[in-house]
């Protein structure tokens, strides 16, 4: 019963080989997966916790059942249609403490992201870090900042425009640049004006991703289109930590800002890849990667957000993030 189990929740992601699942530096590790559960409750789209699919590596919050045992046989699972076009924003931890994310892990973790995307979806894709200040003088040096989106990165200069869709010219090697760190790559030098929109460069402001989060929508409702449905990726390896000089910010108050801005017709939905709560072998290599001091921490705040928008948590050590893309495929055809 484990093992179709097991196999249910592969096919459920539209292909989902065992191994997308696998955790970086546990070859030969128990890959298996949990089942699932059917608690509801009777809230808001944008304010619900509803069927729960949940493994050692990821818990999906999904509006719809967990199927245990469809489509194992030799044919393969049809695309789901996807009504809405699907904007999708990054926020960002660039602190020093994702360095070895930005410059190594990110390039191959993300290396079919953006084929599956493409494949499936009308699909815009901007980005953010994850600094927040609520000084001025800050926003002087640092453009891409409380929310506000970053200009896309080229291979050798900073392209004039902050949203990426499949018209812009060679789009996968955009979508790398952007969301990687390469001290060789000519766009990264520090004679170009990108080094403090997308930090570890600089380093003005507090990692706060909750609070770039809600600042983004305002700050890029321009960029958003009107009938598309809002993916948020938060990325970070620290939590949202309420001791750097702000109070500490609810997720109830992140929904209503968005549900202010947007209006209540559009569809919110939050993917984390984080250190998932009580993930103590991923804390330990985060902390590994870390040169002088620990600054790696499991996302107990920011795990929550994605529970109230029917999102979904992953873990940030996992060696292959297509499993985020195809997510993000099965959630806007819901």
């Amino acid at each position: 019963m484990k093992k179709i189990l097991f196999l249910g929740v592969c096919v459920f992601f539209f292909m989902f080989s065992c191994s997308d699942l696998s955790v970086e530096d546990e070859p030969g590790g128990d890959t298996r997966r949990g089942g699932r559960s059917g608690d509801r409750d009777g809230s808001e789209r944008n304010n619900r916790v509803e069927n729960v699919c949940e493994g050692n590596s990821y818990t999906i919050y999904s509006p719809g059942e967990c199927p245990e045992d469809e489509g194992t046989g030799s044919g393969s699972p049809a695309s789901p249609k996807v009504k809405n076009p699907v904007d999708i924003l990054f926020v960002i931890d660039t602190s020093n403490s994702m360095y070895f994310y930005l410059n190594h892990a990110f390039e191959r973790r993300f290396k079919n992201f953006i084929s599956i995307i493409n494949r499936n979806l009308n699909w815009r894709i901007f980005f953010t870090n994850a600094k927040y200040s609520k000084s001025n003088f800050y926003s002087f040096f640092t453009s891409a900042m409380n929310g506000k989106a970053m200009e896309l990165e080229g291979e050798m200069d900073i392209l004039d425009r902050s949203y990426l869709d499949n018209t812009v010219r060679h789009y996968g090697d955009v979508f790398r640049y952007t969301i990687t760190r390469d001290p060789e790559r000519m766009g990264d030098h520090g004679q170009v004006d990108n080094e403090c929109s997308y930090p570890p460069h600089c380093q003005a402001g507090s990692e706060t991703p909750l609070r770039a989060l809600k600042s983004s929508f305002s700050a890029n409702k321009h960029l958003t289109r009107k009938e598309a449905d809002f993916v948020a990726v938060v990325i970070s390896n620290t939590d949202e930590d309420p001791n750097k000089g702000f109070p500490p910010l609810e997720t109830k108050a992140i929904i209503n800002e968005f549900e202010k801005v947007y209006g209540s017709n559009k569809r919110l939905i939050v993917l984390n890849l984080i250190i998932l709560p009580g993930d103590k072998k991923c804390l330990q290599e985060n902390n590994k990667q870390q040169v002088i001091f620990e600054e790696s921490g499991m996302g107990e705040r920011i795990a929550d957000l994605s529970k109230k928008t029917g999102g979904g948590n992953f873990s940030i050590c996992l060696k292959d993030y297509s499993v985020v893309a195809k997510t993000i495929v099965h959630l806007a055809a819901q």
